[in-house]
């Protein structure tokens, strides 16, 4: 599974446009936080990487549990939208997580980073040898599935009911001369729909990262599955044996990785419009690539910059 979510996320991410737009307000703020702590890994590097790990442990945990918890709960959980309620369940959950894995962090923090780049470089090797094309994958994915369509038509209609009551309510308590509060009646209406907008999300996102998997053939099934194994051992011994030498490239790696990911993420929430944003394997991987040498550029500056200590016995001159 996570190799399909790996691709889905670097190859094909036209496909989140609509889906990502319509999912509540509150599910971006995940990635406005990680945005931000991806920047500070990115510049800071290893000094930073235990806070910042516990941060976005629990960003990606919020992230998870917005978008997952809602298929099992119920549309509110007392008079709290199931979309929220995931949102703090999964927060907690991946914060403590990450404080678990605080002694190892700069080896899963290697295995990611070093993990993404395998999975991507494989991609952009199948996308020149094998004509692998991502991108535009939902539209095809609708032309030949008519259940997926069938299912997404489904929920839009859903929604479209669940606006249309809520319209209704208004008039009908509006005629009846009660007392109305327009920021009242739009927050009711969006705690009515927010369970079922993120449902939808979830469907779109589940179909085409199967579909993604589903039309690799075997063989490059088996070149993407172990290029990103073989990267993510690497970068977790690589964390273990090196940590100090390797502390800027790794940090700089998956800060890039995290920063591109969100921008990406809240410029499809904001319909920021652009084919820039539809890179194939390659672009990606260029533009990944050079943002991570600019953060390890920064972080070796700012390591030059340090003066040395002066030996013990010596007086450090006035």
């Amino acid at each position: 599974m996570s190799d399909n979510v790996l691709q889905l996320t670097f190859s094909s991410l036209d496909q989140w446009i609509a889906s990502i737009r319509a999912l509540p307000l509150g599910v971006h703020a995940p990635a406005i936080v990680a945005l931000v702590g991806g920047l500070v890994l990115w510049s800071a590097g290893g000094k930073v990487l235990k806070p910042i790990s516990v941060l976005l442990g629990a960003c990606v945990g919020a992230l998870l549990g917005g978008v997952l918890l809602p298929i099992v709960l119920p549309e509110k959980v007392g008079s709290v939208p199931s979309p929220y309620v995931g949102l703090g369940a999964g927060a907690f959950v991946g914060g403590l997580i990450a404080v678990s894995l605080f002694r190892f962090a700069m080896m899963w923090a290697g295995g990611i980073a070093l993990g993404l780049a395998g999975v991507l470089g494989a991609s952009v090797y199948l996308s020149h040898t094998s004509g692998l094309d991502l991108r535009g994958l939902s539209a095809r994915q609708e032309e030949k599935n008519p259940a997926f369509r069938e299912e997404l038509d489904s929920l839009r209609t859903e929604l479209n009911d669940a606006g249309k009551a809520v319209i209704s309510n208004f008039k009908t308590r509006r005629d009846q001369g009660e007392g109305l509060n327009l920021g009242r009646e739009f927050s009711e209406a969006g705690r009515t729909l927010a369970a079922t907008r993120t449902r939808e999300f979830v469907t779109h996102t589940s179909e085409n990262a199967k579909a993604v998997w589903n039309d690799l053939p075997g063989q490059s099934k088996l070149i993407v599955a172990a290029a990103g194994l073989a990267s993510a051992i690497s970068g977790v011994l690589l964390g273990l044996f090196a940590p100090k030498s390797a502390a800027s490239a790794v940090t700089a790696m998956l800060g890039a990785a995290v920063v591109l990911f969100c921008s990406v993420w809240l410029l499809r929430a904001l319909d920021v419009q652009g084919s820039w944003l539809d890179q194939s394997p390659t672009g990606w991987l260029i533009i990944g690539g050079v943002f991570a040498a600019m953060g390890v550029g920064i972080q070796s500056r700012r390591t030059a910059k340090k003066p040395a200590p002066a030996p013990q016995g010596e007086a450090t001159p006035a």
